[in-house]
């Protein structure tokens, strides 16, 4: 139910790549900060995406902290172009960021507290618990902050259990060296004619 109310696709009036860069980094802090607050409150442990990673709880990060996690020029063009058709209007996770949680109680609690943030307004949100997607087990939530201008940016803020990031990662590790096995045994089984003798 929470899902299907927020179903729509969001989109933006920004429709170049330097009007969805300046944008971003414009709203980047405010946004950022207003999401930590919300993981927080909620007991979880808020991250960002390199080069800042696991944020220590009731930390003030600097303006410059925060943008410098944005996703980069080169990876928005590769996805507006991949993904939307060259249609940068419809990109929303140059600002990003995720929140872990240990419990349904907690992970209840975010929801709660972001329906009812005054920064925070939901736009987007994605249920991948109840139905996976590629692999992926979490919430996806789009975001923007409440009164904000045609000059919009939507943010991206996604829910975890940690429990299934730490499988997903045992899991993401155990097929990385199955892969390299099978690699150096194909080497093995089909050596290059520089080395044959």
């Amino acid at each position: 139910l929470y899902a299907s109310k927020f179903a729509k696709k969001p989109s933006t009036s920004l429709t170049t790549l330097p009007k969805v860069v300046s944008a971003s980094s414009s709203a980047a802090p405010q946004m950022l900060r207003a999401m930590q607050q919300i993981v927080e409150n909620a007991k979880g442990v808020f991250s960002l995406p390199p080069p800042v990673g696991i944020v220590r709880k009731g930390s003030t990060l600097s303006d410059q902290k925060l943008t410098s996690c944005l996703k980069g020029v080169d990876r928005i063009q590769h996805k507006v172009e991949s993904d939307y058709g060259g249609d940068y209007s419809r990109i929303c996770d140059v600002v990003r960021a995720s929140g872990i949680f240990q419990t349904p109680s907690q992970f209840a609690e975010a929801l709660r507290q972001l329906q009812k943030d005054p920064k925070l307004q939901i736009v987007r949100c994605k249920d991948r618990l109840n139905h996976p997607v590629d692999g992926y087990r979490d919430v996806l939530l789009n975001v923007q902050l409440s009164g904000q201008s045609d000059e919009r940016i939507v943010g991206e803020l996604q829910f975890h259990f940690k429990a299934i990031i730490d499988i997903k990662s045992t899991a993401h590790v155990s097929y990385a060296m199955k892969r390299g096995l099978s690699f150096r045994l194909m080497r093995v089984a089909s050596p290059s004619p520089a080395a044959s003798p």
